[in-house]
């Protein structure tokens, strides 16, 4: 070995074991004392406080009422369609905002004030407010129907979803349901 290169090889490791001291000696001593001075201009006192959404068991009957009467008989799925059918209006600025004038809104929806609300049909109402109140959480909330599919018409034995009054596209179901079926 030349001795350009061997003098080059003990500069660095000369200047390796330099580093290697000064690094040590930089983590192991002693901090000095930093005084740090806060000002308190402003108390702010806060009141906005994130509540999450609660299902309104009136809009539950009535959705469970009108599913009785749009879809008994049909797949627990079909009749959380209808449900989300009309959650679709709501949510669509054409269609009154609220889930009563939805419901109620002339020529629209076969409803009865004196349907029958039975358990099976509230559990599955409540479910599906709640699965709609986490779409605003940006969360997969197990939606049936896409948005945007505001009507339907039946046969007495299914539901057919469609996104336009007349014509449009027709739901095909290729979304996974979040219920057993019967």
């Amino acid at each position: 070995m030349d001795k350009a290169r061997l003098g080059f090889r003990i500069a660095v490791a000369v200047w390796a074991v330099v580093a290697s001291a000064v690094l040590i000696w930089w983590a192991t001593r002693e901090p000095e004392p930093v005084e740090e001075i806060v000002q308190v201009t402003e108390v702010v006192e806060i009141t906005a406080v994130y509540e999450p959404w609660t299902v309104q068991e009136e809009d539950a009957i009535m959705l469970a009422r009108l599913a009785w009467c749009e879809a008994r008989g049909c797949s627990t799925t079909e009749q959380a369609a209808v449900m989300w059918c009309v959650l679709n209006r709501v949510d669509d600025g054409r269609f009154p905002s609220t889930i009563r004038d939805v419901i109620l809104q002339e020529n629209q929806f076969y409803y009865l004030e004196e349907a029958p609300v039975t358990e099976e049909l509230l559990s599955l109402a409540r479910d599906v407010l709640a699965r709609w109140g986490m779409e605003d959480l940006l969360v997969y909330a197990g939606r049936v129907l896409p948005e945007g599919y505001c009507w339907f018409r039946g046969d007495s034995v299914h539901n057919y979803f469609r996104d336009a009054y007349q014509g449009g596209n027709t739901w095909d179901w290729s979304w996974g349901s979040p219920y057993a079926e019967d």
